[in-house]
């Protein structure tokens, strides 16, 4: 074998990577024309992955598990291609390990923030435990935040809610009707008409409890024990006796019931400035009136708890009824008309009438609804609170009485998950007790384990936090006697009604017009009608220049309101302001006529229901209105239907002055307004 310096090349060679090793020309021509092909499909097959996968980043078109999928395959695709077209370059190992860096590492950071939704959408956290909690309207804000801040709180180890707490508030006086009647899921269609009781006799029930006051509460926080014992027998009378065991009720506080007397009156030297008495409130109340000329107020005892125990200080133990306890009502009920302001539904809406007036006053109320009106803490729609600077005295007594707070648990039979509400509401019956961070003496109430210190978290000015609170929960015997003694001793009331009979009124809601609703609600008033009591009917406008068309007068024998109600003509416009006006007069004559026979006092008070379509025209204003209930002393109910709102130009000016009350109310909710007002302004029982 010569030695010229060349190398042989080997007999057999695998290698063909390049085409400089080719045996034939041909060959080498091949493959660049086949690399030549590829070249197309490969990029193609790659800005196909790239497009797929900035569709995910920029556009964010598609849907869960979509976008995982997409963004993987985009990825997948742009690798592949870029191992096709490196195909003959060394370093496969490499390469792959290149890509598979490229496309996982990318859609992992893509894809986890989908994972994690999906996750938590499907299972990550169990859905919460859904609760529904009743407040007392007075202290409801107070209490809604010591359930929002257990809501919050209220978390497992992976930070999941466990359950969702809404609570909202309702009077007592709804309350206890709706308890009346078992609380019933739904009232079927054809049980809106008169119902047959278990003696047979036919019986309107006005309220739909799940419409008119709310769903169905697994949680009540009540005012006292009294209030618990008293639901637990309603329901017992309604056939659902297993609702609410008396014994599984928490208490979660008090509030001692006080006389609050005005700082400068305190500090004048009332009973020595002693804020700790002996003294009967009968002897209280006079002094006030007749030594320092101030006026006691209360909320009405019918719609307040508060108001209802105060009888017991006012009436005695035995729960008297006669001369003297007239008088202390008369007494009490000439106070709310000095003083410009009708007894209101609660204790909150006393309060705002009170900081809204230059003479000074003493109220009826409790230490937790002074300490609140002391700080400057909004009271109620219209009174966003003031600066402290207004302040009132708290008086104690042994007799006054207390509210004692129960958490009382209600487990509904029909309810599926009941079982797991009622272990949360447990938990939440443990820390309204103060078991967790919150505490009772954040809203001004005493907690069960309460030996003195501040109130509102800051102390609040004139309260004796050393008092005791000695008063015993009253029982429900003396509970129902008190409430008869009260309806017996009562001024009794002469009610004028005028409803809105304009075009308007004719508008429909389920099926029946506005002024047929009304209707209902005037029948269902009635019902409340006292044997002292007497009511007249107007409805507005009347025929030609007439404001109004009489259908009842004041005293006359009232019968059905469907009947008294059916020539009803349909008018044009509106004369709102001319008929309150005449109604005034009105009540004031039957007033005067009673004073010249020389009859007790009574209460005059003027209710009228529109819809406010109509503007009033007429040259009457809100001055002419609000100078004929002064000089009357009677008290006007404006009662605000259909899109109609209390805050409207039409009722705006005339609800600034504190005998003019303004209630709104849906069209299906007419009669149940009707419902709750009047069992509040007449003495009489509805289902008598």
């Amino acid at each position: 074998m010569p030695h010229d310096g060349s190398h042989a090349p080997p007999e057999h060679s695998e290698d063909l990577d390049s085409p400089d090793d080719a045996d034939d020309p041909d060959d080498f021509e091949d493959a660049r024309a086949a690399a030549g092909r590829a070249l197309p499909f490969d990029s193609m097959m790659g800005g196909v992955g790239l497009a797929l996968v900035c569709i995910q980043f920029v556009l964010e078109v598609a849907a869960l598990p979509s976008k995982m999928v997409l963004a993987f395959a985009g990825m997948l695709l742009a690798s592949v291609a870029y191992l096709r077209a490196t195909r003959n370059t060394p370093g496969l190992r490499v390469r792959l390990a290149v890509c598979a860096t490229v496309c996982l590492l990318p859609s992992a950071v893509l894809a986890w923030p989908a994972v994690a939704q999906w996750y938590d959408d499907r299972g990550g956290c169990k859905d919460p435990v859904a609760l529904t909690v009743l407040l007392p309207v007075d202290g409801a804000d107070g209490f809604a935040r010591a359930v929002a801040d257990f809501n919050a709180s209220y978390t497992d180890s992976e930070g999941c809610r466990r359950a969702d707490v809404t609570a909202y508030s309702a009077d007592w006086s709804s309350v206890e009707k709706a308890m009346d009647l078992g609380w019933p899921l739904v009232r079927e269609e054809s049980q809106q008409g008169p119902v047959v009781g278990e003696a047979g006799e036919e019986t309107e029930i006005p309220i739909q409890p799940l419409r008119d006051i709310g769903p169905r509460p697994d949680l009540w926080i009540a005012e006292s024990r009294t209030q618990v014992e008293v639901a637990a027998e309603r329901f017992l009378e309604a056939g659902a006796g297993g609702v609410l065991d008396t014994g599984e009720a928490v208490p979660v506080g008090t509030t001692p019931l006080v006389l609050a007397v005005p700082e400068e009156v305190s500090d004048s030297g009332f009973y020595g400035t002693e804020q700790e008495t002996t003294i009967p409130l009968p002897q209280l109340i006079d002094a006030l009136t007749t030594e320092h000329d101030v006026p006691v107020l209360r909320s009405e005892p019918t719609a307040t708890h508060s108001g209802l125990l105060f009888l017991r200080a006012l009436y005695g133990n035995d729960a008297q009824q006669g001369a003297a306890a007239a008088r202390l009502e008369n007494q009490l009920a000439d106070a709310a008309a000095d003083a410009g302001i009708a007894p209101p539904a609660s204790d909150t809406e006393l309060l705002c009438e009170v900081s809204k007036q230059e003479d000074l006053l003493a109220v009826l109320t409790t230490e937790a609804a002074v300490a609140r009106y002391n700080d400057g803490e909004p009271h109620g729609e219209g009174c966003t609170g003031g600066d402290g600077s207004s302040h009132l005295v708290p008086v104690y007594s042994d007799g006054f009485g207390a509210l004692d707070y129960q958490a009382a648990r209600l487990t509904w039979p029909d309810d599926p998950g009941s079982g797991e509400r009622s272990r949360v509401a447990a938990e939440l019956q443990d820390w309204l007790a103060g078991e967790g961070r919150w505490r009772p003496e954040h809203i001004g109430v005493r907690g069960p384990e309460y030996s003195g210190g501040e109130l509102l978290d800051g102390g609040v000015e004139h309260l004796v936090p050393e008092y005791t609170v000695a008063a015993e929960p009253i029982d429900t015997a003396l509970y129902e006697s008190l409430r008869e003694a009260y309806d017996q001793n009562r001024p009794p009331t002469d009610v004028l009604l005028a409803i809105d009979r304009s075009e308007t009124m004719n508008d429909t809601s389920g099926g029946s017009t506005r002024f047929e609703l009304a209707t209902a609600g005037v029948d269902a008033a009635l019902r409340y009608l006292g044997e002292q009591d007497r009511a007249g009917l107007w409805t507005f406008p009347g025929e030609g220049s007439d404001p109004y068309t009489q259908h009842l007068g004041i005293g006359e024998d009232p019968g059905r309101a469907d009947e008294l109600l059916k020539g009803a003509e349909v008018s044009q416009g509106v004369e709102l302001h001319r008929t309150i006006v005449a109604g005034a007069a009105a009540l004031a004559q039957i007033a005067e006529g009673d004073a010249d026979a020389a009859t007790e006092s009574r209460v005059s008070a003027m209710v009228v229901l529109t819809d406010g379509a109509d503007r009033d025209t007429s040259t009457t204003t809100t001055e002419d209105v609000l100078a004929a209930l002064g000089d009357s002393d009677v008290r006007l109910y404006l009662i605000a239907v259909g899109d109609a709102s209390c805050r409207s130009a039409a009722f705006r000016d005339l609800t600034s002055n504190g005998l003019v009350t303004c209630l709104e109310a849906q069209e299906d909710r007419i009669t149940a307004t009707f419902d709750g007002l009047f069992d509040t302004l007449w003495s009489g029982d509805a289902s008598s």
